[in-house]
């Protein structure tokens, strides 16, 4: 899990799925400077999208719209990580 305090958690499912349709997706960022991304049975962690800069992660916002997760840190900067890329 997260190395620090979570900021934020989203979800990312479609209209018509279920938990169990494999198609849902949870989403957690922390004061660590990750995302993580995990499933909701089995609340394995199946992905890490990890900050560069050298700046602490302080917001996070999931766009199912955009398939995108914004991030917004300490020194007033916005990232968009695109879902499927990671980046």
């Amino acid at each position: 899990g997260h190395e620090a305090s979570l900021i934020g958690l989203g979800y990312l499912g479609s209209a018509q799925a279920d938990i169990f349709s494999g198609e849902e997706v949870l989403y957690s960022a922390a004061l660590d400077n990750t995302v993580r991304s995990w499933d909701p049975l089995s609340m394995q962690c199946s992905d890490v999208l990890r900050e560069s800069t050298n700046t602490e992660m302080s917001a996070f916002a999931v766009f199912k719209k955009h398939r995108s997760i914004l991030t917004g840190n300490d020194d007033g900067s916005l990232r968009m990580w695109g879902i499927e890329s990671g980046q």
